[in-house]
């Protein structure tokens, strides 16, 4: 399973900054309280687009800090003057704050970075796919199989032995949804596809069939 998340980017900056300007008629100098977002994102924005009449104060709590410690962290300045507005990328203390008449913003990712990320995923998703699709051809080796052979008295007890080690291998193969051929004596050949063989295997880190196989003949 993999997991991707939407990040925060300047172009969500940028619109957030729009419209607290438009909504709240917010005359230069602005002074903003803003939390989430790290001040460097921030102060790199503002700089993109010459924005000098915006300052700012950070939240420098945890960055796990309950939703009341934000709310009081930007209520407390607004009703002391401090600042004019505040930006959040909580969406519980954005309608908390507008509740409580403090000009705000959620900042939240554009339309244009959710895009970017789905397109991610599916491309992740795809290159997934693309490799589990992928061909393995594995060999297997009968060791010692000519002494084995001669431990049996019989041409029939031979047959049954070599019968046996077929079908053994067949069962395994058959549990990687995969095909078997001989390619004669003590060789065999196996195709299955990667993503079977991975999860059988445990990403490559053990073979049951070789173990099993280890007891019974070894």
């Amino acid at each position: 399973m993999s997991i991707h998340y939407v990040p925060l980017t300047d172009t969500g900056l940028f619109r957030a900054l729009y419209r607290l300007k438009n909504r709240h008629g917010l005359n230069k100098p602005i002074q903003l309280t803003i939390d989430t977002i790290n001040k460097p994102m921030v102060e790199n924005a503002l700089k993109e687009i010459e924005e000098t009449s915006v300052t700012a104060v950070y939240f420098d709590g945890s960055p796990y800090a309950l939703r009341e410690e934000l709310i009081r962290f930007h209520r407390e300045h607004y009703e002391k003057g401090h600042s004019h507005a505040a930006l959040t990328a909580e969406e519980s203390v954005s309608l908390a704050l507008t509740d409580l008449g403090v000009p705000n913003e959620w900042v939240i990712p554009t339309d244009q970075n959710i895009t970017v990320t789905l397109e991610r995923a599916l491309l992740s998703t795809e290159t997934r796919k693309s490799k589990e699709s992928q061909i393995v051809v594995g060999m297997v080796n009968v060791d010692n199989f000519g002494k084995s052979v001669q431990q049996h008295s019989t041409e029939h007890e031979i047959q049954k032995f070599k019968l046996d080690i077929h079908r053994t291998l067949l069962d395994y193969v058959e549990s990687l949804d995969g095909y078997l051929t001989l390619m004669g004596g003590d060789e065999y050949l196996f195709f299955t596809t990667r993503g079977i063989f991975e999860r059988e295997t445990g990403g490559y880190k053990s073979i049951p069939m070789a173990r099993n196989a280890n007891k019974k003949w070894g």
